[in-house]
């Protein structure tokens, strides 16, 4: 097994390397890293929905989505990520027991009495530390996780949306679910602590595991797969499945029918018709900004 330590806590970065690793070694691979603030959504999520996206914007908050399924989470230098890549002999299938055991037992070890809760969920008690998800492409799963280690969870819980009824779409909903810091469990235990005890856990449960450090080639690779997916709006925003957003205001609402991120009808509008020719064939991201301009 290899182990990637990332030096960076860039997340479009390190969420474009997992898919990059994922691709590139045929070995069995861990790759751990912190991000700096930043939502992560699932891919089949419609990611207007799941974030508070004035919220996200006013507060330099980067949006992302990623390759593997699942639902929203939030990122910042309080929570350790971990990514655990797993090449089988025949078809892999999602398994969430397996990649969460190394997780649970080092956890179990340091006294934060932990259990998979549910399909992808880790808990102590009826409280969440992390949330997991999984990508299967043929022979591989990649499976990571989230651990809520010392993340401003009043961030977290402003960025993500809660059940918007203000959205109709067959795009994934997150499962919401209250949240502890492991260090409310233990003021003891930081990121490079239980960081470092995961790295013991592989070295004594895997065979033939090393250290490796993405080298220049790797990173250039990266930084293009960042620069030409994860930092488009195409992937992240028009992404999305088609849906209906009803935007409240003041004297009126509208319904807004959206394709590929575009503002492509006007249901109903209770509000200057003027809206329906400034808001047609906007993005989903620059409805806010019409609006605004509406109320200047």
């Amino acid at each position: 097994m290899i182990i990637i330590n990332s030096h960076t806590n860039e997340p479009y970065f390190n969420i474009a390397t997992e898919e990059y690793i994922f691709h590139k070694f045929a070995e069995d691979i861990l790759y751990l890293y912190v991000n700096s603030d930043s939502v992560v959504c699932g891919k089949h999520q419609n990611t207007m929905a799941e974030v508070d996206y004035l919220f996200a914007i006013k507060n330099n908050i980067p949006i992302i989505r990623r390759i593997s399924g699942g639902g929203t989470v939030f990122h910042d230098l309080g929570n350790l990520n971990y990514c655990f890549i797993n090449t089988e002999k025949e078809r892999a299938t999602v398994d969430f027991v397996k990649p969460t055991k190394p997780i649970i037992e080092v956890l179990n070890k340091m006294g934060i009495e932990a259990k998979l809760y549910g399909k992808s969920d880790i808990r102590v008690g009826e409280l969440k530390i992390s949330g997991n998800a999984q990508h299967i492409w043929k022979n591989k799963r990649m499976h990571h996780g989230t651990l809520l280690i010392d993340t401003d969870l009043k961030k977290l819980s402003s960025s993500i949306t809660k059940d918007d009824e203000n959205f109709t779409s067959k795009a994934v909903k997150s499962n919401r679910a209250n949240t502890i810091n492991i260090k409310e469990l233990n003021p003891e235990l930081t990121i490079s602590k239980i960081r470092q005890e995961i790295i013991e856990y592989v070295f004594n449960e895997y065979s033939d595991v090393r250290i490796y450090e993405l080298n220049s080639q790797d990173i250039a690779e990266i930084e293009k797969l960042v620069e030409t997916k994860y930092k488009k709006w195409e992937w992240n925003f028009a992404y999305s499945p088609k849906y209906k957003q009803k935007i409240e205001l003041n004297e009126g609402y509208l319904i807004l029918e959206i394709k590929e991120g575009i503002v492509v009808n006007i249901e109903q509008n209770t509000l200057n018709q003027s809206f329906n020719k400034a808001l047609i064939g906007k993005r989903n991201t620059e409805i806010y900004q019409v609006i605004d301009n509406y109320y200047r």
